[in-house]
């Protein structure tokens, strides 16, 4: 289990969190995408290329040596205030004494908020208990449910997209196809699938920052994954994520728990601040099928008898269930004593955890059907950041080439010109 973060470096890097909170008919409100998508994305330097700030904003080692810079720089003056009159720097020591009544109410403002939030969260746990049942094949989904949900898919892309008169036209083949499909399976002897195998798996595996973290072995233990859901903590500000399995072959866990936990208070910018997380331990059956660790085996000689062995050693390796150890932050006394810790190091460990659980919690949790059809990730890619700098060329080894294109197409440009003019 992790300790309380006390460290300064991580109050300036991830101790900001957002409001908790599980909104189901947009992902905007998500810490993610306020973090990835700022005000403005490129800036022109001398006229030799465009620095993708939205990537910047991205990069943890970045951040944490602009949080080292600022800190150095914390407390001191431009000397701009100093060098006002006596009775204007009285005037702004009065405003920042009525700053700190509006941060009460701020503060008051945020609770009540997430009061709120955990009253509606009772109001959508029915909604994803059913959820669970149809994709675990315990209920099955009413015609009603079918109709509706096929409008709601033809309403959507009109408001998105727009829909002409073919379109319409295929949705009708489409309807034409699914009936001649379940006349197939009908007359077929293959039984029909219980509910809908791999649901989770298939949607975490679309999901941007935790599909990174699932390896090939993963896989098969998440194909026994029932249900992710999320509910708030009772006593305390923050929220658990619960991650529901189906008897396995890997762990005996019916249940793995990831606590993130915020401060009982606001930061000066007016947003819950990030404490720490706890984790489940996992109960594996056993070291092979430990899927944080790895078995490597090495032979060994004896120098004497020349009698060799073989020697089994587990190394840790890259898995999606050590998201359920979280990594711990140092207090300032750790970190003066224990001079060999990566403090960058720990630092992006943290922080990428944080944003993963954030990312489950406000993104796949509430959207999980558009995560699992590839709906969510097409928007992702089309309007979000992956998209947006997708055909950018970060290589600073074709600065040339790219000279050589501009140079081209000015060329072109200049013919197209000329064989108009003539």
């Amino acid at each position: 289990m992790s300790e309380p973060i006390k460290s300064k470096r991580i109050e300036q890097l991830s101790s900001i969190a957002p409001t908790p909170q599980n909104t189901p008919a947009s992902n905007a409100s998500s810490f993610l995408q306020r973090a990835a998508n700022p005000g403005v994305s490129t800036i022109a330097e001398d006229g030799q290329g465009e620095v993708d700030l939205g990537a910047l904003s991205r990069d943890p080692a970045l951040l944490s040596h602009l949080a080292g810079r600022l800190n150095q720089m914390a407390g001191t003056s431009s000397g701009y205030v100093d060098s006002l009159p006596l009775a204007v720097r009285r005037r702004i020591d009065g405003l920042k004494a009525l700053h700190q009544q509006a941060s009460v109410v701020e503060d008051e403002f945020h609770k009540e908020m997430l009061e709120l939030e955990r009253k509606f969260q009772a109001k959508f746990a029915p909604i994803y208990a059913d959820r669970a049942a149809v994709i675990g094949g315990e209920k099955e989904v009413t015609e009603e449910q079918v109709e509706a949900g096929k409008k709601y898919e033809q309403e959507r892309m009109e408001r998105m997209f727009g829909v002409d008169g073919d379109d319409v036209e295929e949705d009708e083949d489409d309807e034409d196809e699914d009936a001649k499909e379940e006349k197939e399976e009908k007359e077929g002897n293959e039984p029909e699938p219980k509910g809908i195998p791999y649901f989770w798996l298939t949607a975490i595996q679309n999901l941007p920052g935790a599909s990174g973290l699932i390896s090939e072995r993963d896989s098969e233990a998440l194909k026994a994954l029932l249900n992710v859901r999320m509910e708030y903590l009772k006593d305390k500000p923050g929220f658990v994520l619960i991650f529901d399995f189906a008897e396995n072959e890997f762990f005996t866990n019916k249940q793995l728990k990831k606590s993130y936990f915020y401060l009982d208070k606001v930061s000066d910018t007016g947003e819950l601040m990030y404490d720490h997380a706890e984790g489940d331990e996992i109960d594996w059956k056993s070291p092979e099928q430990n899927l944080t660790m790895e078995i490597t085996k090495r032979k060994q000689r004896n120098k004497h008898t020349k009698a060799t062995r073989i020697v089994e050693k587990a190394v840790p390796t890259e898995s999606f269930f050590t998201f359920f150890s979280p990594p711990k932050a140092l207090d300032e006394e750790e970190e003066d004593e224990d001079e060999e810790v990566d403090h960058e190091e720990r630092d992006n460990a943290l922080q990428l955890d944080y944003q993963i659980g954030e990312e489950i919690k406000e993104q796949l949790i509430p959207r999980a059907v558009d995560w699992f059809t590839g709906f969510a990730l097409e928007m992702e890619m089309e309007h979000g950041d992956m998209g947006e700098f997708e055909d950018e060329d970060d290589d600073e080894d074709d600065d040339d080439e790219d000279d050589d294109d501009e140079d081209d197409e000015e060329g072109g440009k200049k013919e197209a010109q000329e064989c108009k003019q003539s």
